[in-house]
């Protein structure tokens, strides 16, 4: 069987009003999958008005950010790639919490680092239709 590592960081990411002091946890830090297993990233932050978390993905070898998924509000939660599911609750005054779900893992395209950034979200909302992704571009550089 193929054994592939996945592993899971925090990424704090200056994006329209992202504060520095913001602490995003995210668990678990590291897990061994098999080809075919399926994974639950969770991701928490205490801001209450932060209500967009996104997630990136870094390939192993690349320096380049890949934005696979995000999610705004309640209402508007958005899957980048077809093997992602994003659920939470981001439209209350409360500690957000949020999971990635990745399905039906397929070793080397999935074997990568993955980040989860926390932003206030109302600047998207207000300069961008709910249409267009709050990743402005689909990778960031490191």
């Amino acid at each position: 069987m193929f054994n592939f590592l996945v592993t899971f960081s925090v990424l704090l990411i200056c994006l329209m009003g992202l504060s520095l002091s913001l602490e995003v946890y995210q668990t678990p830090s590291e897990v061994l999958l098999k080809r075919g297993e399926n994974v639950q990233i969770f991701c928490h932050h205490e801001k209450t008005n932060y209500r967009l978390m996104q997630w990136f993905q870094q390939s192993p070898g690349e320096k380049q950010l890949k934005c696979i998924a995000y999610l705004l509000f309640k209402s508007q939660t958005t899957y980048i790639e077809e093997h992602l599911n994003v659920s939470g609750d981001l439209s209350q005054n409360d500690p957000k919490n949020v999971s990635l779900n990745m399905f039906n893992l397929k070793g080397p395209d999935h074997s990568a680092v993955y980040y989860c950034a926390a932003s206030e979200g109302h600047s998207v909302v207000d300069s961008l239709s709910a249409l267009q992704k709050p990743c402005v571009t689909q990778y960031v550089s490191l």
